[in-house]
């Protein structure tokens, strides 16, 4: 395994709709940089064995992906 890739603050995460399947997955490419973590890269996957330690695919359906968007977790449903 790349020692970089253990480092803290660096991580792959790939990400799906869950309606497409993970054949659709993108990635983002997470390091740190300047005491915080930064978006390095994203687009197409590049590394398709992941460090199950420190990496991770996330995948969510069109109505959760909306949930995370609005933030709707935040705000309890009588509220809405």
């Amino acid at each position: 395994m790349d020692q970089e890739r253990r480092r803290p603050g660096y991580k792959i995460i790939q990400i799906y709709r869950t309606q497409c399947g993970p054949q659709t997955r993108i990635e983002m490419k997470i390091v740190p940089k300047d005491g915080k973590a930064m978006c390095a890269s994203a687009g197409a996957v590049t590394q398709q064995t992941l460090n199950k330690d420190v990496d991770y695919v996330m995948h969510a359906t069109d109505d959760d992906w909306a949930c995370m968007a609005r933030a709707s977790w935040l705000r309890p449903p009588w509220r809405d």
